[in-house]
């Protein structure tokens, strides 16, 4: 599919867009992330495109959406048929004149229902440029925002936020994957307001240091210094959870459920200088730190297998010295194909 020429409103009524917006898995997003590597001119549209999606309240079904699709076409339909038609004469040119004003009307208040879903959007988006970056898998990316602010984005992840901050204004960050973020206080008489926002959370700051790791419609966030307010979406809008230094959030969006501890903060920060820390993780855990960031898939022959637990480092950016540790440490075999490693016994079990 050539991609090049679509606007945001084609890439909004493409499948396999949408799924990548709403449901993301690691061949929709290992392609559109390269996709916009190749295109960094397209981030602007891209950005736009998800906010449609996200306007209009498409839903991860994605047959549920092909009915908004089909009224948007249906409108074009309706003008090219009106201009086909117009200029010629009928037999019945009293019935012909009904027939075209009721078609007008028809288009005009499906039109008038599409503008109103997405007013907002637009009047934003008209006046304010957005910039994007994405990371593959096992990459990451420093960037320095608008305000002096730095993100670290951790692989397989993505950010947008407008290309200009006006000091009156507040600063947003929207968030898919996993990133850490350095905030810088702000001076003057402006809106000091810093916010993340992730698909089951806002992350509201001042000045402070914290990773938010935004997966599988679960977001976690660590603080390593400052105060950080979360207010939280969906089932439990309205609701916030106020966070200190060394405090551990994690939101499960279905589930609305709420779970905060004390933790090392080190453990969940430490890829920023290239490190993978763990502390007795289970194998089970460590395979969706692995498709995630790296997007292989970890599978075992034995399920006895993923309560094993590890402790150690590793450099973040070497995952296969993390697979020949754990091969090792277990005694296991290992076997690939198709993006797939395969881990079994390969002798008496260890304790």
């Amino acid at each position: 599919m050539n991609y090049t020429a679509y606007t945001a409103k084609d890439f909004a009524k493409d499948t396999f867009f949408q799924k990548w917006v709403l449901d993301p898995d690691g061949e929709t997003t290992a392609f559109w992330q390269a996709w916009l590597d190749e295109h960094p001119g397209k981030g602007a549209t891209i950005a736009e495109a998800k906010e449609i999606i996200e306007a209009l309240e498409f839903q991860a079904d994605l047959e549920s959406n092909q009915a908004f699709i089909d009224i948007w076409d249906s409108i074009n339909a309706a003008k090219d048929k009106e201009k086909e038609s117009e200029g010629k004469r009928s037999d019945a040119p009293g019935i012909s004149l009904w027939i075209r004003q009721h078609q007008q009307m028809a288009a005009v208040f499906i039109g008038l229902a599409i503008l109103c879903s997405s007013l907002f959007f637009l009047l934003r988006t008209q006046q304010v440029p957005m910039a994007s970056h994405a990371t593959n898998y096992g990459e990451t990316r420093t960037l320095v925002l608008p305000d002096s602010s730095v993100v670290t984005l951790n692989a397989n992840s993505s950010v947008s936020y407008a290309a200009g901050w006006d000091e009156d204004k507040p600063r947003e960050v929207w968030l898919e994957g996993e990133a850490f973020f350095k905030v810088l206080k702000k001076g003057g008489g402006g809106d000091a307001k810093f916010s993340v926002h992730t698909g089951g959370l806002t992350v509201e700051v001042l000045g402070t240091q914290f990773n938010v790791n935004n997966r599988r419609r679960n977001t976690k966030v660590v603080l390593s210094s400052g105060k950080v307010r979360l207010q939280l979406h969906k089932h439990l809008e309205g609701q916030s959870v106020l966070m200190q230094p060394g405090d551990y959030v994690e939101y499960a969006e279905e589930k609305a459920s709420v779970r905060k501890k004390r933790v090392d903060t080190a453990l969940y920060t430490s890829w920023v200088d290239n490190k993978l820390l763990f502390d007795k993780t289970s194998l089970k855990d460590i395979a969706v730190l692995v498709k995630d960031n790296y997007g292989m898939q970890l599978m075992f022959q034995d399920e006895g297998l993923k309560d094993k637990r590890f402790t150690g480092m590793v450099p973040a950016d070497d995952v296969e010295l993390l697979l020949e540790t754990l091969t090792k440490l277990y005694d296991l075999e290992m076997e690939r194909e198709n993006g797939q490693v395969m881990l079994s016994r390969s002798g008496p079990a260890k304790p």
